[in-house]
């Protein structure tokens, strides 16, 4: 039955369209009724706790089979792309390190190159992976490892959206949800390394700036 649902923290559409049953997260996305959601919202894994998302109505597919035999029907899943680009502290790339990233039951292998890139199609309801890297092939307990949050990313206009993207960065700072002191200093560090006014506020340079480095 075609409903409204409400969206709570750490929710994005692929995640939300699986709760209710559908393979693919488009036929909630770009429903008309979602129009007015596409609008505030151009990402579907950037969503604001509180906003509607409208839940169509599952249509039924009917197949016909031959009885007295057994029949296999394969449900497949949308991918999506993960990307994450390993630096130091002074900037520099993790380069040419082996990774494995685990998410949920798969685990997939690679190399992170010269630029420090992991990059990887993962299950687009991923909500959490693990990654971990090896910066010496001869010392395999020689590991860092971090555990990401896969799928959702609260609007740039929230506390939380701005902090997320700045932890994400490389800044040292929690998720709060409050405009706290370390806050302030990450987002002002940000502004001098971005070549813009240290005010250690959320202006609409910062904001716009902020979404460009990150990527959404």
């Amino acid at each position: 039955m075609a409903h409204w649902h409400t969206v709570r923290q750490g929710e994005s559409i692929p995640s939300i369209a699986e709760r209710y049953g559908f393979a693919d997260w488009k036929t909630v996305y770009e429903h008309a009724q979602n129009d007015y959601l596409r609008q505030k919202r151009s990402s579907p894994y950037v969503l604001a706790v509180g906003d509607q998302v409208f839940i169509p109505g599952k249509e039924q597919k009917y197949v016909t089979v031959a009885t007295e035999q057994r029949h296999r029907f394969q449900l497949k899943r949308r991918m999506e792309q993960v990307h994450v680009v390993l630096e130091d502290e002074e900037g520099e790339p993790f380069a040419h390190m082996d990774y494995r990233l685990q998410v949920g039951n798969l685990t997939f292998h690679g190399n992170t190159g010269s630029t420090g890139l992991v990059e990887q199609e993962v299950p687009a309801i991923a909500d959490q992976a693990v990654l971990t890297v090896w910066h010496d092939p001869e010392q395999p307990e020689a590991t860092w490892e971090w555990v990401l949050d896969v799928g959702h990313l609260d609007p740039v206009e929230t506390v939380t959206g701005v902090q997320a993207r700045l932890a994400n960065l490389g800044y040292r700072l929690a998720r709060t949800g409050t405009f706290d002191e370390p806050t302030q200093q990450a987002l002002a560090a940000f502004q001098e390394a971005e070549g813009l006014e240290v005010t250690g506020q959320v202006d609409a340079a910062t904001r716009d700036r902020l979404v460009e480095v990150y990527g959404s």
